[in-house]
């Protein structure tokens, strides 16, 4: 009996241990698509980024959010598939940088905005072309689903 209140006392204590704030999903608004994002604030969760992923869904994307605003510089280490990389200053894109390649030949490809930004937003590349995101467009973290 002794063990297995203390098994189930480990279960608890450490059952929340794994998730991060990069696990937890959520919804963004940027113009008029809403999408859901997965957001990474940590140096290894930015660090990492999509690298190693085969794909990422149509609809969906990763938030990157920094404690200063600067000009982070994105590289495609890693990468198996292009993507759009989206710069933001507090609530606006600030730049973009479409169907960003991925590495050949040892080449890996890096991107640097010219104006500063505290968030960034990756996505399939397309993805601005195809939504008509552009520079100026409002961004927006969704608290619930929908609203």
């Amino acid at each position: 009996m002794k063990k297995t209140f203390l098994l189930f006392l480990i279960v608890i204590l450490f059952s929340g241990c794994g998730v991060k704030n990069e696990d937890i999903n959520t919804e963004l608004k940027i113009g008029d698509k809403i999408i859901s994002i997965e957001t990474v604030d940590t140096f290894s969760g930015r660090r990492q980024g999509l690298s190693g992923r085969d794909s990422l869904c149509q609809d969906c994307g990763l938030f990157f959010v920094f404690d200063e605003k600067d000009t982070h510089i994105f590289w495609m280490k890693d990468m198996k598939f292009p993507i759009d990389i989206i710069w933001i200053d507090d609530n606006t894109v600030v730049e973009i940088a479409k169907n960003a390649e991925i590495p050949s030949n040892g080449n890996i490809p890096s991107y640097t905005p010219s104006k500063k930004a505290n968030k960034v937003l990756e996505v399939n590349a397309g993805f601005c072309e195809k939504y008509g995101i552009k520079v100026g467009e409002t961004v927006k973290i969704l608290t619930e689903k929908g609203k």
